[in-house]
């Protein structure tokens, strides 16, 4: 496990001491739960015999077959070269008008300042710490899915003192040399179906990056630096609630709540666009972020840092048990990290700005921005003034997103109008040339909006999950399940005591529990494993 960071820096691996004792001891114990966990963690779905599987379903429907134009594909290894197609075709840079003043300004700038970054610099990241790099550790999930170098947050979280020194010593070799290790650079793309039924096509499906585990701890120290700097420049905007402390998706939709109740007890309608944009992380322009980050006043060594984590990026496709060839990442942020929601945040930081005086609310990449016009007696002035206001809004957004080569879904990107005892007639919202659908409900921020602020929606939706998981708790109690029968050993808990030398067992997402005829209490897990 440690050969991927000593054979980066081997000159100085020679230079220190023989691996400690505590590192040596540990190894064994380690080397053991390690193998059995892996060999065990690859560990995809539901048996067959098990009784779990009656009430356990998956989120995504599995496929073997894709259609291509006007055929269907069964063989892996053409599912593989197609989906490979597709992922490396979205991959490549985006196209450079060069008849566009703003696009040959932002080549220009992205030119120097990648040659000022090639330079030797005297000012560094600030150094990591064993004990930073200890709460980090801490902090991961205890989750089983493995990343490409085939390492589990479970067992990153069994390394000794020993192991986290040398991650500590690497790591600082880095953020000097302001250089992110190119073996991280790689991601395994595995896809999910988004169809419910039917034959998906490669643009029907949606891609999920596994990077080395070890990669994560790193990202988390860089996310570190990137957040102390935004917080200092007060970058972030108070209309944002994720990455901010204190903002909380309850303040959102809270805050939306009450500017809309306020109208409403004026009688006034308010016109809200929820913007969709296609691809958010997906979509994004290395060169003008970089520009954008040294605009906003990026420390040039955390600038450095930043362009070789995003800079000679790949990905391969893995289909069943066949993989394609690597091809490169010219565009967009790596996926199934924490520093990438954060840039993108950053990124996008002035986007309140182009609202004018209408009042947006920000959450990660969802924007929804609330419009209210003047108190005025005549309805055919507001409506007036609703379609005025909410076509200029979409033309400033879409003016933004096309300066900075973020695209927007404006197929998906809806408004809707709240109002009380008055009717209003049709209002029409246009963006870039496309009328925008007025929807009655609409599911955002986790909760369903409805135009006469109705709470049924949301209240049904709580009550339908709530049925589901009282179905599988009857379910479970009246199984037939031997008493006798109280642990079944499987894969995903053979480690336990939580890194410890302990007879404990773990379980691995414990769906409820039930009582046995004996009045034995039984806690049980989707794959049959349960503990009394």
């Amino acid at each position: 496990m440690l050969s991927q960071f000593t054979n980066d820096h081997q000159q100085q691996q020679q230079q220190q001491t023989p691996t400690s004792p505590s590192l040596q001891r540990n190894s064994s114990r380690i080397q053991t739960k390690s193998t059995a966990f892996n060999n065990n963690a690859n560990y995809d779905g539901i048996e067959q015999d098990s009784p779990i599987s009656n009430i356990y379903k998956p989120n995504t429907l599995p496929t073997s077959k894709f259609k291509a134009s006007s055929i269907t594909i069964a063989d892996q290894q053409d599912i593989t070269n197609m989906l490979y197609s597709y992922y490396k075709e979205l991959a490549n840079s985006p196209n450079i008008d060069e008849n566009e003043q703003h696009d040959q300004t932002i080549v220009d700038k992205y030119n120097k300042i990648m040659n000022t970054l090639s330079q030797p610099l005297d000012i560094k990241v600030e150094k990591v710490t064993s004990s930073e790099i200890t709460k980090i550790i801490k902090k991961l999930k205890n989750e089983k899915s493995l990343g490409y170098d085939q390492i589990s947050n479970y067992i990153i979280k069994l390394l000794p003192p020993a192991y986290i020194d040398c991650l500590v010593r690497c790591f600082n070799v880095w953020l000097s040399e302001g250089r992110y290790p190119d073996f991280w650079k790689l991601a395994k793309i595995v896809t999910l179906n988004k169809l419910n039924a039917g034959v998906p096509r490669s643009d029907q499906t949606r891609p999920i990056s596994l990077l080395a585990t070890h990669s994560k701890v790193f990202e988390k120290v860089l996310l570190e630096r990137v957040s102390n700097w935004t917080e200092g420049a007060q970058l972030v905007p108070i209309e944002q609630s994720d990455f901010r402390q204190g903002g909380l998706i309850a303040t959102r939709v809270l805050s939306i709540c009450q500017e809309i109740q306020n109208n409403l007890a004026a009688n006034m309608p308010t016109l809200v666009l929820y913007v969709d944009y296609r691809k958010a992380h997906d979509m994004v322009w290395h060169a003008v972020l970089l520009v954008k980050l040294h605009n906003l006043g990026m420390p040039i060594a955390l600038l450095r840092m930043t362009a070789s984590w995003l800079g000679h990026r790949q990905a391969y496709i893995s289909f069943g048990g066949k993989v394609s060839e690597k091809h490169k990442i010219n565009i967009g942020l790596p996926q199934g990290n924490s520093l990438s929601p954060f840039l993108f945040i950053v990124y996008h930081c002035d986007l309140i700005q182009y609202l004018g005086a209408h009042s947006g609310h920000l959450f990660a990449d969802d924007l929804s921005v609330l419009i209210t016009a003047p108190i005025t007696k005549s309805l055919a002035t507001v409506k007036s003034d609703l379609e005025k206001e909410g076509t200029e809004v979409c033309s400033k957004i879409a003016a933004y997103a096309k300066k900075w080569k973020q695209p927007i879904n404006v197929q998906k990107t809806v408004a809707q109008i709240f109002y009380k005892q008055i009717k209003l007639p049709e209002i029409k919202i246009h963006m870039e040339g496309y009328q925008l659908e007025i929807v009655n409900t609409f599911k955002c921020l986790g909760f369903m909006w409805t135009s006469k602020m109705s709470l049924k929606p949301t209240i049904g939706l709580c009550l339908e999950k709530v049925e589901k998981v009282l179905i599988k708790l009857k379910w479970l109690n009246k199984a037939n399940i031997p008493a006798n029968d109280k642990w079944t050993q499987k894969g995903v808990t053979i480690a336990g005591g939580h890194g410890q030398d302990s007879a404990t067992n773990q379980l691995d997402r414990p769906l409820g529990l039930f009582v046995d005829d004996d009045q034995t209490v039984i806690i049980a897990d989707y794959s049959n494993n349960r503990i009394m």
